[in-house]
């Protein structure tokens, strides 16, 4: 059976500290979050796209921008260190619970990354309607550098490779080493199901949609951000 009832879940928490009001700063022209929200509102498969948030300001723009805003979210899991399961649990508690509504599959997009390609929610979503088995499916890139060739400094100050086991990979070649990769964050889909069954948004089987050469631009400090205008300003107008 073909899933139809899908909701987008942007978390945008109002606390950044190491950019003040991150999420609705302007990048390109328009609040960051909204490059995340005119992401899920060109796919013709979302049902639903809720911004989770525990500020007024973020949740007042994300409304003007085309997302819903029902709630807002809780301080005690709108922290620093707060996992992203207790904001989607949260959620979707909500729904059940105010509306009586239950999606079938989550799509979580970080408003942190503002630059997405296109047809992936609808990508990941074939992926999952295809194969029953499969729990979560995440976009994925190639590592700039092989985890096997890490290190440590030591308390000598003496570089050393990172775990001992990674010992006898310090002078393999790259090409000889097995492929590996980072979730880049871009697109992460779950079921529902999924998520009540392990209490994680990433469980279970994990598919990977795995692409080469794009842009990665994940916003956390200044340095991003400023990496972020340059790509926006230089490569994708």
């Amino acid at each position: 059976m073909d899933i139809k009832n899908i909701l987008v879940l942007i978390p945008a928490r109002g606390g950044s500290k190491r950019i003040p009001k991150k999420n609705i700063r302007i990048l390109n022209g328009k609040p960051l979050i909204q490059h995340t929200i005119d992401y899920a509102v060109q796919s013709p498969i979302v049902t639903r796209i809720i911004v989770s948030t525990d500020s007024q300001e973020i949740a007042d723009i994300s409304i003007k921008c085309g997302a819903e805003s029902p709630f807002l979210r809780p301080k005690e899991i709108s922290e620093d260190m707060t996992s992203d399961y207790p904001v989607v649990e949260h959620c979707l508690n909500y729904l059940q619970l105010e509306e009586g509504w239950v999606p079938e599959v989550v799509i979580f997009l970080r408003p942190t990354q503002p630059y997405r390609i296109k047809g992936e929610i609808e990508k990941a979503i074939e992926i999952l309607n295809k194969n029953n088995d499969i729990d979560c499916v995440r976009t994925t890139q190639p590592v700039c550098y092989p985890p096997q060739w890490m290190k440590r400094i030591n308390k000598e100050s003496l570089i050393e490779p990172f775990h001992i086991d990674m010992s006898e990979y310090q002078y393999t070649r790259s090409q000889e080493l097995p492929q590996t990769v980072f979730c880049d964050g871009y697109v992460d889909a779950i079921r529902v199901d999924s998520l009540n069954k392990f209490k994680k948004i990433v469980a279970g089987n994990v598919y990977a949609i795995h692409r080469d050469n794009i842009y990665f631009i994940d916003i956390d400090d200044e340095k991003d951000w400023e990496y972020a205008e340059y790509i926006f300003e230089n490569k994708l107008n």
